[in-house]
This record gives structure tokens, C-alpha cells and sequence, in this order.
């Protein structure tokens, strides 16, 4: 099963995980983080989720939310994200072409975004490291949902 198929897997088997994330939204923050560079999300032939998740660290770095991102990657507790903070280090367009796949208005799309990217990048940095090929994401994503499917 593929990264992505994992990540459906893990939404779809853990209610309580899920609670308030639908599966267009796991599968647009999916492909956004698999590139989150490109002109268009959900269009991406080569889905590389490892480099995706470091660029997408950098970019709320060089905005001024290192601390934030940081507590994501690491093993503490994750710090909140505002929806303003999702519109400024993604910007107004790349927020809008999500909004539109998810079928809500950018606002809404921000909160939903700032409410579920931090433990989504948690989740895949379990040990406090970003991970570094697809192979690791992979195992990851499986670890992730065999302990989901124990539960």
C-alpha cells in the first residue's frame, strides 16, 4: 500500500483520529505536502512526501513560526497554528486552490488546515527528526496505522 493509501487507511479505520478531517482533506494536505511548491495541489506525478514535509518545516521557518513547526517535528507538545499563519506562509492562492478542492471558502479552509497540519506533521516525525526518503515516510504511515487498527 502506497503512502497515500496508509494515510487514507488511517482516517478511515480511527474515528477519534478523525474527528473534524474528511478524506478530501486528508487527501489535499497529502498531495500539498508531497509538494508543497507546485503551482496546483492534487496534480503531482511523483509524490515525495519527505522532501515535501522538510520544504513545508522551511517555509513556516523563514515566515517567523519556527518555534511552532518546531514543537511539531519534536517530541513535546504541539503548538498551535492561526488560520492567518496558514494564509501567510502558504499564501492567499495556494489557500484558495485547497479550498476549492475541499469545496469551502478559503477561511475555513485555513482553520481546517492550522487544526490538523500540526499533527499531521507530527505524525510523521515520531522521533523528533524530519524524515529522509520515502521508504521511512512508508514505514511511518504503516507503523501508524497498525498501532490505529490495535486500538
Amino acid at each position: 500500500m502506497n503512502v497515500m493509501g496508509v494515510l487514507g487507511a488511517l482516517l478511515g479505520n480511527n474515528s477519534q483520529a478523525s474527528q473534524g478531517v474528511t478524506p478530501v482533506l486528508m487527501n489535499v494536505l497529502t498531495a500539498f505536502l508531497s509538494n508543497p511548491n507546485s503551482q496546483t495541489t492534487g496534480h503531482n506525478n511523483e509524490p515525495n512526501l519527505a522532501s515535501g514535509i522538510g520544504t513545508l518545516v522551511n517555509m513556516f521557518e523563514q515566515s517567523g513560526l519556527s518555534s511552532q513547526v518546531q514543537s511539531w517535528v519534536g517530541t513535546g507538545t504541539n503548538h498551535p497554528i492561526e488560520p492567518s499563519d496558514i494564509m501567510k506562509v502558504l499564501g492567499n492562492t495556494k489557500v484558495a486552490e485547497m479550498a476549492e478542492q475541499l469545496g469551502v471558502n478559503p477561511e475555513l479552509a485555513s482553520q481546517q488546515i492550522a487544526h490538523f497540519l500540526p499533527t499531521l506533521i507530527d505524525s510523521f516525525t515520531p522521533n523528533g527528526e524530519l524524515p529522509q526518503n520515502a521508504e521511512q515516510v512508508s514505514s511511518i504511515a504503516t507503523q501508524l496505522l497498525g498501532a490505529l487498527k490495535k486500538d
